[in-house]
């Protein structure tokens, strides 16, 4: 997400090309936090392990939102 912003700058405008490739790398975040969380449940992981990462993968996935130009709350919103 951080080379998308870099080379793509601060926009999530679906209506251009830069804007696609941010949210692309917005929901890359989404989509591994959600493969870890469901490997480390198959391997047995406890529910507050599960619940510490979701969490450490829903706050970089704000992070990286915001700094693809959204606010902390729209971020946490889309999150």
């Amino acid at each position: 997400a951080t080379q998308a912003v870099k080379d793509n700058g601060a926009t999530l405008d679906l209506n251009t090309q830069k804007g696609r490739d941010n949210q692309k790398a917005l929901d890359n975040i989404a989509q591994s936090g959600i493969a870890l969380v469901t490997a480390q449940q198959a391997a047995g992981a406890s529910t507050g392990d599960l619940t510490a990462k979701m969490g450490s993968a829903r706050d970089s996935f704000i992070a990286a939102a915001e700094q693809m130009g959204l606010n902390a709350a729209d971020a946490g919103h889309l999150a």
